[in-house]
C-alpha cells in the first residue's frame, strides 16, 4: 500500500469516528422537549447529586421516566419497563443511576439469567446484581483500592478484581488518536477468568470520569468491546453517556448501527457476530513505501507536545513521526493538526538551529478533529503535513515547533529530537582561482549559508582566503586559471556525494534532496540554454548539451575514470562543455538531468515551475534576481530581457543577504529615527514607575531583573525607540516583559537553550508573552550556535536596533554574541550588557563578562560604551553611535560614553 493510501486509511479511522458522532448528534437532536429539559436539570445537579461519591446518601430522583426507542427492542426487552416488587425498594435507594436505567437493565438481565456478567465497578448496587444473576457467573472490576476493600467486607462470596488503568480523562483524545494509528495504548492486563470467559453481559459504570484527572472510561469501553465482540453476542450497557468520553468513545467502539435504545444517560448496545472488531486496520509503517536510502539512517529519539496554551489554542496534536521510529530515509514526515481558538492558526513553523526551516500550511481535512471541537468552525481543515530534507540537519537535531495564528502570534507547540547516521558525506565545492572568482565564490557561499547552514562548503582555490564560510580552503599549488582547474579538481572533492556550483551562482532556497538522486544515479547536470548542431566527432545533436555549471556526483571508479578522461580529451582555452558532452556520450554513467530549478540559467530564455532554488548568472544584484524569479510558483517563462535594467525596488527581498551596498544604504537610512523633543522625553522618564507592568500578568512573580533595571531600560527604549530587537537569556521573561510594554517592536525574538531553568516559569511566561505580543517569539537554542550571518540575514534583514546579552556568561559565548551582531548593528542601535561589573549587594560578579566586553571595546575601536549601576546590578550600553550614547547619558544622568582610543 502506498503512503498516500495508508495515510487516508488512518485519516479513515477518524472520518469514521466523526460519523458515528454525527449521527448520535443528529439522533439526540431528535428528543423530546422533556427530555432536553431533564438534561438540562441533570447538567446542573451534576457534580451534587449524581456525580457525588459514591459513599454519598442515595435518595431517588423524581424525574419521569423516558425512554428513547432507537430500533426496536426484543420481546424480552419489551416485557416491562418497571422493575419487579422485588427490587423496587433498593432501587429507590441508589442515586447512582436513575430508577428507569436500572429497571431496563434489570428487565434485560432477566430476560437472560443464568448468564455471565460483567460490571465495571463496584457499589451499592452490587447485591442487586449478584441476587438477579445468582445462578450465573456475576464479576467486577474496580480500580479504587476503597471500594475494593469494602465491597469484599460488605458482600460475602463477591468475585472482584483490583485493577490500575493508569490514564487520565484529559488524554481522551490523545490516545484514541495513538489507538487509531494502531499503537497499544487502551490495552491491560487482566485476569485470565475475565479473558477466558464469554460474556452474555457487560455493564460500564467505572472508573469515575467526572474530572480531567480521574482516569476516565476510556480503557473500560476498549475492553468491554473487545471482550463482547470475541464472545459474539453480548448485551453492552454503558453509563453517563452524557459526557464526552463516554459518549464518543462507546460510539466508537461499539458502532452506531449495534445501538438498541438510549435511556436518560444509559445506551444498550448488541454486540452479534465478530465483524470489525475495533475499526483497527493493520497499519505498516508508512516509511516502508518510501524510497529506501542507501546513505541515511534516522533514528527519533524523542517527540514532546507541550500543553495548548489555553487563551490561544483548544488543542494540538502530532501524529507522527514517533518516539522511536528507527527508518532509512533522507526525509522525515511529520502530520499533525492545530485549532487555533479565538484566533485560526493557518501555519506552523518548524525551526532548527534558531532559523525557520520550512513553514507549512494549516489545510488538511481532519474531519475526526472536526467532530471533537464541533464549535470550531476551521477545525475541519486543522491538519498539517511536510516533509523535512534531513541533509540539511546536524546530524544530532532538534526541530522546534510553533504555531502561528491569523493574527500573527506564535504559539510553541513541542519539539522533536533525532540523530542520523550518514554512510556517505555530502558537501558542496568551489573552484575558484584569480580575484574575481574568488570574490564571487565568496558572494555565492554567503546565499548557500543563509540557507543551509549546516551544509559542508570546501574550496579550491589559487590563494589562501579567511571566509568562516568554507569550512576547508584547500590552495592550488599551481593554478592554470582556466578550465583545466576546474575539470583537475573536482573529483579531488573531500565528499563522497559532492554538488560542485560555479562561482556565478546564488542559493534562494535549500537545495538538500538533491543529493537523493545520488543513491540511484552517478552524476547530475541541467540542459545547456544552447545545443551543439550537427554530428560533432561521434555524438548526435539529438543528444543534449550539458550545463557544467552545477554538476552532482559521487565518488566511484567509474566516476574518477570520467573525470581524467575528460581533462584529457579538454584543450584551453575552449569551453568544457563540449567535451564533457563528448565524454558523457561514451560513458557507462547513470545520469539524470536535474531541473532546471537547480541550474537556473536567468541570462537565456527559460521555463521553470516552483521555487528556483540555485540561480547561476552574472548580475549585480542576485537577491532581487532571484525575487523576480520566485515571486510566482506556477509554470512560467523565463526572459532574460527583465533583468538587463534595474530591477523595482518594490520586489525587494527583505531576507536577502546585507552585503550589497544598495541595501545597506537603505538599511542605514530606515535606522535615522525621529527623536522626540527633548523635554517631553525627559518629563516621560521622571513619571515612569511601570506599575501598570509590575502589576500586571506580564511580569514573573520570579526572575533576576529587578524594579531599578527595569526602569532604566523602559526609559531606555522610550529614547531608542528600537523596531527589531533580539535578545539571549529569557529567564522569566522579566527584560522581554519590560522591552515589549515599553515600545512597539516589529520584530521581537529571544534565545534560551533552557527555558526550564526557572521551571515552571519559563515555558509558562514565554507562552503568556508570545500570546499578548504577535511579533515576539522565542526560539530555544544556543546562542553560540544560533547566531550566524544566516541567522541575521533571515531574522534581521534591516538589520538590529536593540540587543540585549544576557545569556551565555561565559567570556567566549559573551564576546561571540557580541561580536556576532556588529556587521548587523544599525547607526542608531544599541547593545545591553547585564551583569557588566555587578556586585553584592544585589548583584552576583562576573569577571568573564567584564573582560568580553572590555576585550570586545578594544578590537573595534568604533564601539562606545556607557555603564549603569545601582546597588550591585550593572548594565553595559554599548553603541556606534557617540551622539546616540551622549543623548541617553544626559537624559538618564549617565557618565558621558568612554571613547575609545
Amino acid at each position: 500500500m502506498s503512503e498516500t493510501k495508508k495515510q487516508k486509511a488512518s485519516q479513515d479511522l477518524f472520518d469514521k469516528l466523526a460519523q458515528k458522532k454525527k449521527l448520535l448528534s443528529e439522533y439526540q437532536s431528535k428528543l423530546s422537549q422533556t427530555k432536553t429539559d431533564w438534561e438540562k436539570h441533570n447538567a446542573l445537579q451534576h457534580k451534587t447529586e449524581l456525580e457525588k461519591p459514591k459513599s454519598a446518601t442515595n435518595k431517588p430522583t423524581s424525574i419521569a421516566p423516558k425512554t428513547i426507542p432507537v430500533k426496536k427492542l426484543t420481546t424480552n426487552s419489551q416485557a416491562s419497563t418497571l422493575p419487579s416488587e422485588k427490587y423496587k425498594n433498593k432501587l429507590a435507594k441508589l442515586s447512582g443511576c436513575h430508577i428507569d436505567e436500572y429497571s431496563y437493565i434489570i428487565n434485560t438481565i432477566s430476560a437472560k439469567k443464568p448468564s455471565n456478567f460483567l460490571i465495571f465497578g463496584v457499589g451499592k448496587d452490587s447485591s442487586i446484581w449478584m441476587e438477579i444473576n445468582k445462578e450465573g457467573k456475576t464479576i467486577f472490576i474496580e480500580d479504587n483500592p476503597e471500594w475494593f476493600n469494602w465491597a469484599k467486607e460488605t458482600y460475602p462470596g463477591i468475585v472482584v478484581y483490583l485493577v490500575d488503568y493508569g490514564t487520565k480523562s484529559k488524554d481522551w483524545l490523545n490516545l484514541l488518536t495513538e489507538y487509531s494509528q494502531a499503537k497499544e495504548c487502551l490495552s491491560m492486563v487482566l485476569p485470565e477468568e475475565i479473558v477466558q470467559t464469554k460474556w452474555d453481559l457487560i455493564f460500564i459504570d467505572a472508573p469515575a470520569g467526572y474530572s480531567e484527572e480521574l482516569p476516565g472510561r476510556m480503557k473500560s469501553i476498549y475492553i468491554a468491546a473487545k471482550l463482547a465482540f470475541e464472545t459474539g453476542s453480548t448485551d453492552v450497557f454503558v453509563h453517563d453517556c452524557h459526557r464526552q468520553v463516554e459518549n464518543i468513545y462507546s460510539s466508537y467502539f461499539f458502532h452506531q448501527e449495534n445501538l438498541v435504545t438510549e435511556i436518560r444517560r444509559l445506551r444498550h448496545y448488541k454486540i452479534t457476530g465478530t465483524a470489525n472488531l475495533l475499526h483497527q486496520e493493520s497499519q505498516q509503517n508508512t516509511n516502508q513505501t518510501q524510497h529506501q536510502s542507501e546513505n541515511i539512517q534516522v533514528e527519533i529519539d524523542s517527540v514532546k507536545l507541550l500543553k495548548p496554551v489555553s487563551n490561544l489554542l483548544h488543542g494540538c496534536y502530532l501524529d507522527r513521526p514517533k518516539t522511536g521510529e528507527i527508518f532509512q530515509l533522507n526525509t522525515i514526515k511529520l502530520v499533525g493538526w492545530v485549532v487555533g481558538k479565538k484566533s485560526p492558526a493557518v501555519a506552523v513553523e518548524i525551526i532548527s538551529n534558531g532559523q525557520v526551516i520550512k513553514k507549512v500550511p494549516i489545510n488538511k481535512q481532519r474531519p475526526g478533529v472536526a467532530r471533537a471541537y464541533p464549535q470550531v468552525t476551521r477545525a475541519k481543515t486543522s491538519g498539517f503535513s511536510t516533509e523535512i530534507q534531513l541533509i540539511s540537519l546536524p546530524k544530532e537535531s532538534e526541530l522546534t515547533l510553533q504555531a502561528i495564528l491569523k493574527d500573527q502570534s506564535r504559539v510553541p507547540l513541542g519539539s522533536l529530537k533525532l540523530n542520523y547516521k550518514s554512510y556517505k558525506s555530502v558537501g558542496v565545492i568551489y573552484i575558484a582561482t584569480g580575484e574575481k572568482f574568488i570574490g564571487e565564490a565568496c558572494q555565492s557561499v554567503a546565499s548557500l549559508k543563509a540557507k543551509m547552514p549546516n551544509i559542508p562548503v570546501t574550496i579550491f582555490t589559487s590563494e589562501d582566503i579567511k571566509n568562516s564560510n568554507f569550512d576547508e580552503v584547500i590552495v592550488i599549488e599551481k593554478p592554470d586559471y582556466n578550465h583545466v582547474d576546474k575539470i583537475k579538481y573536482m573529483y579531488a572533492s573531500p565528499y563522497d556525494y559532492t554538488l560542485f556550483i560555479d562561482t556565478d551562482t546564488y542559493i534562494s532556497a535549500d537545495f538538500s534532496e538533491i543529493f537523493t538522486l545520488l543513491d540511484k544515479f552517478d552524476m547530475g547536470v541541467a540542459h545547456a540554454p544552447n545545443n551543439i548542431r550537427g554530428f560533432v566527432n561521434g555524438v548526435p545533436e539529438s543528444f543534449q548539451q550539458l550545463n557544467t555549471g552545477v554538476i552532482l556526483y559521487k565518488k566511484s571508479p567509474q566516476v574518477e575514470k570520467f573525470f581524467a578522461k575528460w581533462l584529457e580529451l579538454y584543450k584551453p582555452p575552449n569551453a568544457d562543455q563540449p567535451t564533457f558532452r563528448e565524454v558523457l556520450y561514451s560513458s557507462k554513467l547513470r545520469i539524470v538531468t536535474l531541473a532546471p530549478e537547480y541550474n537556473c540559467r536567468f541570462p537565456f530564455f527559460g521555463v521553470v515551475s516552483g521555487t528556483v532554488k540555485i540561480l547561476h548568472g552574472r548580475h549585480k544584484n542576485l537577491p532581487l534576481v532571484a525575487k523576480k524569479i520566485n515571486s510566482g510558483k506556477g509554470l512560467r517563462v523565463i526572459n532574460p530581457e527583465e533583468f538587463k535594467h534595474h530591477l523595482d525596488r518594490s520586489i525587494v527581498d527583505k531576507n536577502s543577504p546585507l552585503n550589497s551596498h544598495n541595501i545597506e544604504l537603505e538599511r542605514e537610512a530606515l535606522s535615522l529615527i525621529i527623536e522626540p523633543e527633548y523635554n517631553t522625553l525627559k518629563e516621560a522618564i521622571a513619571n515612569n514607575n511601570l506599575e501598570g507592568l509590575f502589576d500586571s500578568k506580564l511580569w514573573c512573580k520570579k526572575g533576576h531583573l529587578n524594579a531599578d533595571q527595569a526602569i532604566f531600560i523602559s526609559n531606555l527604549c522610550k529614547i531608542v525607540q528600537p523596531k527589531y530587537v533580539l535578545e539571549t537569556g529569557f529567564a522569566t521573561g522579566r527584560s522581554a516583559a519590560t522591552v515589549l510594554s515599553s515600545c512597539t517592536p516589529k520584530t521581537f525574538i529571544s534565545l534560551d537553550k533552557n527555558l526550564n531553568y526557572m521551571a515552571p516559569f519559563g515555558r509558562e511566561m514565554a507562552a503568556i508573552l508570545m500570546g499578548e505580543f504577535k511579533h515576539y517569539q522565542i526560539i530555544e537554542g544556543d546562542s553560540n550556535k544560533l547566531l550566524n550571518s544566516g541567522f541575521y540575514q533571515k531574522n534581521y534583514p534591516l538589520g538590529l536596533d536593540w540587543f540585549t546579552i544576557d545569556g551565555d556568561h561565559s567570556y567566549k559565548g559573551c564576546f561571540h554574541d557580541l561580536q556576532s551582531s556588529l556587521p548587523f548593528l544599525n547607526p542608531l542601535g544599541i547593545v545591553i550588557v547585564d551583569d557588566y561589573k555587578s556586585k553584592a549587594p544585589n548583584g552576583v560578579s562576573f569577571p568573564s563578562v567584564n573582560k568580553a566586553v572590555r576585550d570586545f571595546c578594544g578590537c573595534y575601536r568604533e564601539v562606545q560604551k556607557l555603564e549603569w549601576h545601582k546597588y550591585g546590578k550593572g548594565l553595559a550600553i554599548l553603541s556606534k553611535s557617540s551622539q546616540l550614547l551622549n543623548r541617553i547619558a544626559n537624559l538618564l544622568n549617565l557618565k558621558q560614553p568612554q571613547q575609545n582610543i
